[in-house]
């Protein structure tokens, strides 16, 4: 009798990966995905953030679910459900982080309108306590490039709200990478990993 492969009859159902380009930003970045069905997986995020140089220091953490759908799959094989896999994962996650070195600052002139004059203004800031929660959709690509080895390319994007507490004034101005940023921002991630 002829019978279809299960997810339990695959050798290996686990995947430890690690985040190659997050060392650039002084993260370390862990992946564990586990596959539970031949074409679903759950993926279980964290990253450590540390950087201390005298100058800077800043000091977190972040945590992401993933639950993927792999649409497309080629080389099935007796070890793993694919050789070659694209996927779309919607992701939640949450943030924070401390910066112990913001240096925000401004000094100059700001206009009053009520007596059409411009006044001193200045503000300095130099710590701020970030959280940054939020949800979107990952789309990407995973093979197999050894046996027991795996690639994993990511992007995508979605909504991210943060908030600090700082005493910024209120038009003070993020850009879409930095913490204090909300709204939709893109995403990209890419690992490699290690089957078992």
């Amino acid at each position: 009798m002829f019978s279809q492969k299960t997810k339990s009859d695959y050798l290996f159902k686990n995947d430890f990966k690690v985040g190659v380009f997050s060392f650039i930003n002084s993260t370390f970045d862990l992946n564990y995905e586990r596959m539970v069905a031949e074409n679903k997986s759950l993926v279980l995020r964290g990253t450590v953030k540390w950087l201390d140089n005298g100058w800077e220091k800043e000091i977190g953490g972040m945590g992401e679910l993933q639950y993927r759908y792999y649409l497309i799959q080629f080389g099935k094989n007796e070890n793993y459900p694919f050789k070659i896999g694209f996927y779309a994962a919607p992701y939640a996650f949450i943030k924070t982080l401390q910066d112990n070195n913001a240096e925000i600052g401004y000094y100059g002139e700001i206009y009053n309108d009520q007596l059409g004059i411009y006044e001193p203004y200045s503000y300095d800031v130099k710590e701020i306590n970030y959280i940054s929660y939020g949800a979107g959709i990952y789309g990407g690509i995973k093979a197999l490039i050894m046996k027991k080895i795996t690639m994993d390319f990511t992007v995508g994007g979605g909504l991210k709200i943060s908030e600090h507490d700082s005493d910024l004034p209120e038009h003070y101005s993020w850009t879409i990478f930095e913490d204090g940023y909300s709204g939709i921002v893109p995403r990209a991630n890419f690992t490699l990993g290690f089957l078992f």
